[in-house]
């Protein structure tokens, strides 16, 4: 069976919710008194699409490295660091893809996702695009809509400047393939990972998605933070 690295992004500053938890990463965020959001997202992961995680840290960076030690997770797994540089989301992905030979499964360290991993994989592998993406209708999320899929099934990414016709959004999890996204910001070194899904939604002729059906649960504000714990507390018993 396929599997693929998957890269997590876990080093932004959580500026929106940094002042309720200013001495923590997103990722360490107690949810219950034994459990952290991490342990959650560790639940989450589909293990068997999975060959090794790449965690790709910055702020806080020690205290995650820490709890990965004392987790001792399953899965062979690699910390690569953004370091004293600002980088944004997509400079800090093209240092990492020096370490990253092949495809990749992308996400993030404050997103918590219920979508079909092996679907994915098998819809990559019909065309390797340079990307692609999983989306969600958007009825109610917490962020705004950014894709739009006309009537051609084409998609449009764009995060910066949203339109009206923009009825999905990106779900959290995506395949990059490494050649492409290196090759595509060879002359560029800071900059955020949406302007590059932006520049490959305009010249990609139909860049590939899945569909997920599932809403997702991110923490980046203390009204996701409150509706991830309400979810998932309910099934706790």
């Amino acid at each position: 069976m396929l599997k693929l690295p998957l890269v997590v992004l876990v080093g932004g500053l959580g500026t929106r919710i940094s002042k309720f938890y200013p001495d923590i990463p997103k990722f360490l965020i107690p949810i219950t008194k034994d459990k952290l959001f991490a342990d959650f997202w560790f639940d989450s992961i589909d293990y068997d699409s999975v060959s090794h995680i790449y965690f790709l840290i910055g702020h806080k960076g020690d205290q995650i490295i820490k709890y990965l030690i004392k987790k001792r997770i399953d899965i062979g797994y690699t910390v690569i660091s953004d370091g004293d540089s600002l980088l944004g989301t997509g400079g800090a992905l093209k240092k990492a893809c020096k370490n990253i030979n092949s495809p990749f499964f992308l996400t993030y360290g404050d997103t918590i996702l219920d979508v079909n991993w092996n679907l994915m994989l098998e819809t990559f592998k019909k065309g390797s695009p340079p990307l692609l993406l999983s989306v969600i209708l958007n009825k109610g999320l917490t962020d705004k809509s950014n894709i739009e899929i006309n009537l051609e099934n084409k998609l449009i990414y764009n995060k910066i400047c949203p339109n009206k016709k923009m009825k999905y959004i990106d779900y959290g999890l995506s395949i990059i393939n490494s050649e492409d996204y290196i090759r595509s910001t060879s002359k560029v070194e800071r900059f955020d990972l949406s302007s590059w899904y932006h520049y490959v939604s305009l010249i990609y002729e139909k860049l590939p998605f899945v569909f997920a059906n599932k809403r997702y649960f991110e923490i980046g504000t203390p009204k996701a933070l409150m509706e991830f714990k309400e979810s998932f507390l309910k099934k706790c018993p």
